[in-house]
C-alpha cells in the first residue's frame, strides 16, 4: 500500500472517529454539567414552596444556578465547575468540526495527487490550471482565512465560559441563534467547492465524502445547538441575576454605613442599621453553621445579600415602622424602597430557570439521538460485518426491553429523591 493510499485509509477512518469521539465526549461532559444544574432547580424550587411567601434569596433556584455556573470554587456544587465542564465541551465541539473538515481536505488533496497530479499524460502547467485543483486552493485559503477570525471570537467567548463571565470578554449575551448561525454557516461555504469537485468533475473520489459532508451539516447544527443553549445560561446569569444582587449587596452595604461587621449596640441604643444587623444575623445563622455572633458579619460581609428574606414587598418593614425617628431613616427609607424593587426583580424574572431548562433539555435530546446513532451502528456491525444476525436481533431486544425497565425506574428513584411528587 502507497503512502497516498495510507493517507486515504487513515484520513477517512480517523477523522470521522475522533470527530464523532469528540463530539461524543463534549455530550458526556454537558450531561455532568445538565445534571448538576437540572437538581440545583429542583432542589431550589422546592425549597421555595416550601417556605411559602417568606424565604431567604440562597435558598432559591436562581441562586443554586448562580452558585453552580459563578459561584466560589469550594462553595455548593463546587462553584464554577459547571461552567468549567460546558466550556471545555464547548471546546471540544469546535476541535470536532475543524478535524473533520481538515480530514476532508487531506482526503480530497490525496485523490487529486493521485488522480490527477501523477497524471504523466498531462503537462504539470495543465495539472495546476485544472478546475478541481483551483477549486481546492481557494477553498483551503478560505478555510484559513476564516479560521483566523473564527479564533479571535473563540478565544473570547471561551475566556468569557472559564471566568463565567461573558460580559466582561465582550461577547453579547446570545439572545437567539442568530449569531451562531452567522459564526457557523460560513463554514459550509469551505466546503462547496469540495461538493462541486465530488459531483461535477466526474472524478473517481472516495464516496465517503458524502459522509463527511452530512456529519459535517449534523456536527454544525450540534454546535450551534450546544453552543446556544450552554452560552445562554452562562450569560443569563451575568445580565440577568449578577447586576442585580450586585446592587443589593451596594443597598445593604449603604444602610449598615461605615461599620457594617460592628457587633450591634444594646437594645436601648439600637438604630435601623443595628436591627439590619441583628435581622441579617438570624437570617445566616438559620442556613450555616457559624462561629459566634461576633464574627458572622465579618465572615458573610461581602455576601449579605444572599440572605435577605423575601417578605412579598414588604422587605425590611421592621427599620421603617420600629426606628422612625432615626436621623438617617431618610437614607434608609430610599435604600429599602431599591432593595424591595430588586428583591421583586428576582422573584419575578425566570429568565435564569428558562435558560437552565433549556440548556438541560438541549443537552438530554442530543444524548438520545447520540445514543440511537451509536446503538444503530453496534447492531448494523454485528449484523453485517461480523454476520451475526441472530445475536445483533437478540442483543438489541435485550437492551431494548432493559432500558424500558430501567427508564421508569430511574425516573421514579428521581423523583423520590428530589421529592418533585
Amino acid at each position: 500500500m502507497t503512502t497516498i493510499e495510507n493517507i486515504k485509509v487513515y484520513g477517512s477512518n480517523g477523522g470521522l472517529v475522533l470527530a464523532i469521539l469528540f463530539i461524543i465526549v463534549a455530550l458526556g461532559l454537558n450531561i455532568r454539567a445538565a445534571s448538576w444544574i437540572s437538581f440545583a432547580n429542583k432542589y431550589g424550587t422546592r425549597e421555595r414552596l416550601e417556605c411559602g411567601n417568606e424565604y431567604l434569596e440562597i435558598i432559591t433556584p436562581n441562586y443554586q444556578i448562580y452558585e453552580l455556573i459563578k459561584g466560589d470554587p469550594g462553595d455548593i456544587y463546587h462553584g464554577k465547575e459547571a461552567s468549567k465542564i460546558m466550556t471545555n465541551a464547548f471546546i471540544l465541539v469546535q476541535v470536532s468540526w475543524i478535524v473533520l473538515i481538515t480530514g476532508l481536505f487531506i482526503l480530497v488533496t490525496a485523490d487529486l495527487y493521485d488522480i490527477i497530479l501523477l497524471d504523466k499524460r498531462v503537462n504539470t502547467f495543465e495539472k495546476i490550471k485544472h478546475p478541481a485543483v483551483i477549486l481546492l486552493v481557494v477553498s483551503v485559503a478560505g478555510y484559513i482565512s476564516y479560521l483566523s477570525t473564527y479564533s479571535v471570537y473563540i478565544n473570547k467567548l471561551v475566556d468569557g465560559m472559564k471566568n463565567a463571565d461573558l460580559a466582561a470578554s465582550g461577547v453579547p449575551k446570545v439572545s437567539n441563534m442568530s449569531q451562531l448561525y452567522a459564526l457557523y454557516l460560513p463554514t459550509l461555504a469551505v466546503i462547496i467547492p469540495i461538493l462541486y469537485i465530488i459531483v461535477y468533475q466526474s472524478l473517481p473520489f472516495n464516496s465517503s465524502y458524502y459522509i463527511y459532508a452530512i456529519l459535517y451539516v449534523i456536527i454544525i447544527s450540534i454546535a450551534i445547538q450546544f453552543n446556544s443553549t450552554s452560552l445562554n445560561l452562562i450569560s443569563t446569569v451575568n445580565t440577568s441575576y449578577a447586576p442585580t444582587i450586585e446592587d443589593l449587596q451596594n443597598k445593604v452595604k449603604s444602610i449598615l454605613g461605615t461599620n457594617p461587621t460592628q457587633v450591634p449596640n444594646r437594645a436601648a441604643d439600637r438604630t435601623a442599621q443595628d436591627q439590619l444587623k441583628i435581622d441579617l444575623i438570624q437570617n445566616i445563622k438559620s442556613v450555616e453553621t457559624t462561629d459566634g455572633d461576633n464574627f458572622i458579619l465579618n465572615d458573610y460581609k461581602e455576601q449579605l445579600w444572599k440572605y435577605l428574606l423575601h417578605q412579598n414587598g414588604n422587605e425590611l418593614q421592621n427599620l421603617l415602622t420600629n426606628y422612625p425617628n432615626d436621623p438617617k431613616i431618610g437614607a434608609i427609607t430610599t435604600a429599602v424602597n431599591k432593595i424591595r424593587i430588586d428583591m421583586r426583580n428576582l422573584r419575578t424574572d425566570t429568565s435564569l430557570q428558562k435558560a437552565a431548562s433549556a440548556f438541560t433539555t438541549s443537552t438530554l435530546q442530543f444524548a438520545i439521538i447520540i445514543f440511537f446513532v451509536i446503538f444503530y451502528a453496534i447492531f448494523h456491525f454485528i449484523y453485517k460485518h461480523l454476520a451475526r444476525p441472530i445475536h445483533a436481533s437478540v442483543g438489541t431486544a435485550s437492551i431494548v426491553l432493559l432500558l424500558v425497565i430501567i427508564g421508569p425506574l430511574y425516573g421514579w428513584l428521581q423523583a423520590v429523591i428530589n421529592k418533585t411528587r
